[in-house]
């Protein structure tokens, strides 16, 4: 028998907030690691400090999940439909428009090998470096259901399934890090292609869809905790500092492997950098209003979101076929040209969200409705 629907449930501006600054994050070092090499240490404890990214985003994307399915029964067929309706699209498009601009800067492949080059990298999530998180969100909606009957089964004992999945992350984390990849396909997709596995986020999508179930309670013992929760979440990233020093300076790990996303040592910064976004979007929710600049800035950052993700690296690729050469060539000191690109990409990035967001394709290219070339203000005023 189908549940009835529920309300409609408040946004969470300050999860919104945390989706907007993980994006930033995501932008910032992809654009670093474009100018600069990953193998020096700065750039690589950037890298680690950053990768939790990753890990933040399949928290945000299950948590969104069962703060809206959880407690309602829609069938898993129109679940498909809507979630995959919005991904599956955006995702082979950006796809086409990142193989295209391999395609055309490297030799051809003949028509056979240009047809399987562009099989394997859609199947795999490898047209270009970010697009794999897509993959990630794919499976995340394919075991959805399977995850909502296990927490729903599993309820009274919610501590264990806990449990159970951070043996999981690190028991894969271990395995990927420390043991040999065997020859083959399996070598290469379980440990070379690991982080386009769910398996490599399990506990922190648990994590996620505990956080939503127990929304109410959670929150409350957060807000009553704030400092606290400040306090653990910064002594996480000192000790985050920490590992990465001793792993590169005292155990002589090169800095590009000491930055391994895998890693299980990874857990320690990616979770000390959700709880200090969840503390900080939590304080400034106390605070919001709806007519401040930081919340209109984080509602319109929260509609461009992925369009900013899907396109950025383009913005990368396509300042760097002038921009940023120029830069790099007329300014020799990082800390003040590092900053001028970062910008840069931010900009582009918008710009082409913008445009996007106008064509007749912006359903298909960010995943949001077609917005109009004018303002309704202006649109109101000119008719």
């Amino acid at each position: 028998m189908t549940a009835p629907r529920t309300a409609p449930r408040a946004r969470k501006h300050h999860v919104d907030l945390m989706r907007v600054i993980t994006f930033a994050c995501v932008v910032l070092v992809h654009t670093v690691g474009s100018v600069m090499s990953h193998s020096t240490a700065p750039v690589a404890a950037l890298d680690y400090l950053m990768h939790f990214t990753r890990y933040a985003f399949v928290a945000i994307t299950v948590f969104v999940l069962f703060v809206g399915y959880y407690r309602r029964d829609d069938g898993v067929l129109p679940f498909y439909r809507r979630r995959f309706g919005l991904v599956v699209l955006p995702y082979l498009l950006w796809s086409g428009i990142y193989l295209a601009l391999t395609l055309s800067n490297s030799p051809w492949r003949g028509f056979g090998g240009t047809l399987r080059f562009i099989g394997h990298n859609i199947v795999y999530g490898s047209s270009w470096y970010h697009l794999y998180f897509l993959l990630v969100s794919m499976q995340i909606y394919l075991v959805f259901p399977l995850l909502r009957w296990l927490l729903r089964r599993t309820e009274g004992h919610h501590g264990l399934l806990a449990a159970g999945a951070w043996v999981l992350q690190l028991g894969y984390m271990y395995v990927v890090a420390f043991v040999p990849a065997p020859a083959g396909w399996a070598g290469w997709l379980l440990w070379g292609r690991s982080f386009t596995l769910l398996p490599m986020y399990i506990g922190f999508a648990i994590l996620g869809a505990l956080a939503a179930v127990h929304y109410e309670r959670m929150h409350a013992w957060v807000t009553s905790h704030l400092r606290l929760l400040g306090a653990v979440a910064s002594l996480g990233l000192m000790a985050t500092g920490v590992i990465f020093y001793v792993r590169v300076y005292e155990l002589d790990t090169p800095p590009r492997r000491a930055a391994m996303a895998m890693h299980p040592a990874q857990v320690v910064p990616a979770l000390a950098m959700i709880l200090a976004l969840y503390v900080v979007g939590t304080m400034w929710l106390a605070r919001r209003r709806d007519d401040d600049p930081l919340a209109r800035f984080v509602d319109a950052g929260s509609v461009r979101a992925f369009g900013v993700y899907a396109c950025h690296p383009l913005a990368i690729w396509l300042l760097g076929q002038w921009f940023t050469p120029t830069l790099l060539a007329e300014i020799p000191y990082n800390v003040v040209r590092v900053p001028i690109v970062v910008l840069a990409v931010y900009v582009t990035s918008v710009v082409l969200v913008e445009l996007m967001l106008r064509s007749p394709f912006a359903k298909q290219l960010v995943a949001r409705d077609r917005m109009p070339l004018l303002p309704r203000r202006q649109l109101a005023t000119a008719s």
